[in-house]
């Protein structure tokens, strides 16, 4: 962790006014504009007025301003530097692959923010499928179809590796990974360094007995770099296999005589899993019962959901997910409201309203459908974009 950085002194509190007033306008609470003058004060003048003027940049990066916080508590003031140009880089040219030294900077900055990029849906499958050992065997080289440059290949990888993450309980300090799955063995490693081929990349500090067990920990995505064994459907080989695990994963916990918690992952990525076609991890299905059985599985996500259940022949979805989506979409049916093609007629007398006749107004119609979903909202302590999806039919209200 960084030396605690000296508090300005007088002189220095009036020379940062102007950047005080820049966060006056960018930010409503105190504690946050603390926070972020905390943040920015190590850095250079230029710096300081540059990343305020940009900070909706960087917070399209990494979202929320207590990761920014944790990484800049972490890297100090010349790595944060480093980590928020290589974030606005990215944000510059969102669809290219950055060079591998900004790519090795987002790497660590996420790492530390325990967050993730988005594009795991645009990776090819078989993108990693050539994994060889280096001539030394301290190194690996990874390959696939050679229809992309190293550097895109890499940045498909450090993207796969962010979102597996993302789906595992793991630590990063002092430049080492520390992978906990939900079974098996701990997998120490270190911050991977990369160099380039024509058409993939080196991971010069990882053999490939480490990437292996990197792939296992974090029940890595198989379509991104392993053949189908056979010719049956590969999400279907994927499916039987994975409950097979989870059947042996199961005995051998009864045997241990505990139980280790799965990481409770947010409503938002797993829509965003769903969505993107991968097969759910047990992670997946584990974080999908604990929100029913609280109430808090939203419309948009039990549609989401309804087709996979629809395809579950080997009964991996637990039933009470599957309860809890069919009692969802019964309601979601029941409140919709039906189109009913109106008759002209004649125009009647207008005809000042009953106190009952209002009252009776006031609890008919959509609105009643509209406040029916902020009750729902009220169930949730933090709202993501899965959840406000709840309130898309009543834009308008």
């Amino acid at each position: 962790m960084q030396k605690p950085e000296a508090c300005p002194t007088h002189a220095q509190w009036d020379a940062l006014k102007p950047l005080r007033q820049q966060l006056e306008q960018r930010l409503e609470y105190t504690l946050s504009k603390r926070m972020m003058l905390e943040i920015l004060w190590p850095q250079s003048v230029d710096n300081r007025s540059k990343y305020a003027d940009k900070m909706d940049e960087l917070f399209k990066t990494v979202p929320t301003l207590s990761q920014w916080y944790r990484s800049h508590r972490v890297l100090g003031p010349q790595k944060m530097q480093q980590f928020m140009d290589a974030c606005l880089d990215y944000q510059a040219t969102p669809e290219t692959a950055p060079g591998v030294t900004i790519q090795q900077q987002l790497l660590e900055g996420m790492l530390l923010t325990k967050h993730y990029l988005p594009g795991h849906e645009k990776i090819p499958a078989l993108c990693f499928s050539t994994r060889v050992t280096s001539v030394d065997k301290r190194r690996v080289i990874v390959d696939g179809d050679h229809t992309m440059t190293g550097q895109e290949r890499l940045w498909h990888f450090i993207t796969a590796m962010l979102f597996e993450l993302q789906q595992t309980e793991y630590q990063f300090k002092k430049q080492r990974l520390t992978v906990i799955p939900l079974y098996g063995e701990t997998v120490v490693l270190q911050k991977p360094e990369f160099t380039l081929t024509d058409t993939g990349f080196v991971i010069k500090n990882w053999t490939l007995e480490q990437l292996t067990a990197f792939f296992k920990a974090t029940e890595f995505t198989e379509q991104w770099y392993e053949k189908p064994q056979d010719k049956r459907d590969h999400y279907a080989i994927r499916l039987e296999d994975k409950l097979a695990q989870m059947q042996e994963r199961a005995k051998e916990t009864r045997k241990a005589g505990h139980k280790k918690t799965a990481p409770l992952l947010p409503l938002s990525l797993i829509i965003t899993i769903i969505k993107s076609n991968l097969p759910l991890k047990p992670a997946v299905w584990s974080s999908l019962a604990h929100y029913a059985s609280n109430g808090q599985l939203t419309a948009g996500l039990c549609t989401a959901l309804s087709p996979v259940i629809r395809g579950d022949k080997d009964g991996v979805v637990p039933d009470l997910v599957k309860n809890a989506v069919a009692t969802k979409l019964e309601q979601i049916e029941a409140t919709k409201t039906p189109v009913v093609t109106a008759i002209p007629q004649p125009r009647p007398r207008a005809i000042t309203p009953t106190p009952d006749q209002v009252s009776n107004s006031n609890i008919q119609g959509p609105q009643a459908t509209f406040e029916t979903a902020m009750k729902e909202l009220n169930c949730f302590q933090v709202l993501g974009n899965a959840e406000l999806e709840i309130l898309e039919p009543y834009r308008e209200e």
